[in-house]
């Protein structure tokens, strides 16, 4: 009887997901499935689209390579961040909230994970 039951269940799922032209994640089909009279959990949807290869186009956008650096710029030393900001005021509070309970360790020397990547490059 429950094997009857999963596969009328992996079936809606998959129907669901291929009709959502390959968009709809484990919320949006439980959203579906509980129109249809079917009360499935997320986790058990997330398991049927797993063993079913199933994985929306948003899953795989989310999860896109980026080959440029994306905080280098914000490397900077707590002066330069005046000139970032463009007030000293409001540069000072937001900094003073960041690093409240923080130790702060100046470094000097070239870093490591910078000269790393320009070596990939």
């Amino acid at each position: 009887m429950s094997l009857k039951i999963i596969d009328e269940t992996t079936q809606a799922i998959v129907a669901i997901f291929r009709e959502s032209t390959i968009n709809y994640g484990t919320r949006k089909i439980k959203e579906e499935l509980r129109k249809l009279d079917f009360n499935v959990s997320r986790r058990k949807i997330d398991r049927i689209m797993k063993e079913q290869e199933l994985v929306s186009t948003y899953t795989i956008a989310q999860f896109k390579v980026h080959k440029d650096t994306c905080n280098e710029s914000l490397v900077k030393g707590f002066d330069e961040w005046v000139d970032f900001m463009g007030d000293a005021t409001i540069t000072t509070a937001i900094l003073d909230r960041f690093i409240h309970h923080c130790e702060i360790i100046n470094m000097t020397g070239n870093s490591y994970r910078i000269e790393h990547h320009k070596s990939i490059i």
